[in-house]
């Protein structure tokens, strides 16, 4: 008797919690998102890395503003200065509030001088790749960025792997 009281008090905990650990409401919305290169410098590699506009991109930048649209089972849509990227999303089956996203996407990136004279606008077809984890009001983890790019000024190229760089998101609402 004890056993099958038991037995039905562990699978009523675990039903109650499996579809708690499905839900992706928790990071639906905006987000304030901090990112910083754990990289060494002499580990980015590609081609013509020197010109590539790190600090400019969106999703490299050190401050930028994420909406997280419609995260499914398996799927996800991020806005990231008003360009929408769609990726996979995928719930750590051991954890439930870790998760791994990956976006590959393609973006546009144009920066202006303080006189409104474009400096840099490039094309880039990226892929991102995070360990994220939701706790609490705050998503934390760590990232990796690859991209090719090519400029619409001059038609310089090239290519670029960071390793390895944090990830920090706070709610904005």
């Amino acid at each position: 008797m004890m056993r099958s009281s038991l037995i039905i008090i562990v699978s009523l905990f675990g039903s109650a919690c499996a579809p708690e650990c499905m839900q992706t409401d928790p990071i639906q919305g905006d987000w304030l998102v901090s990112t910083s290169i754990q990289t060494p410098d002499q580990a980015i590699r590609g081609d013509n890395t020197e010109s590539h506009p790190m600090e400019a991109h969106p999703l490299l930048a050190n401050t930028q503003t994420w909406t997280i649209l419609s995260p499914h089972s398996s799927s996800i849509e991020i806005s990231v200065a008003s360009e929408l990227h769609g990726g996979s999303y995928t719930v750590d089956p051991a954890d439930c509030e870790s998760f791994s996203l990956e976006i590959r996407s393609s973006s546009r990136v144009q920066e202006y001088d303080s006189s409104g004279d474009l400096m840099t606008d490039t094309d880039h077809d990226f892929l991102w790749k995070g360990d994220l984890r939701y706790s609490g009001p705050r998503l934390t983890g760590t990232f990796s960025y690859q991209d090719e790019w090519i400029s619409n000024i001059d038609s310089e190229q090239g290519s670029i792997v960071i390793g390895q760089l944090n990830f920090l998101a706070s709610p904005l609402n």
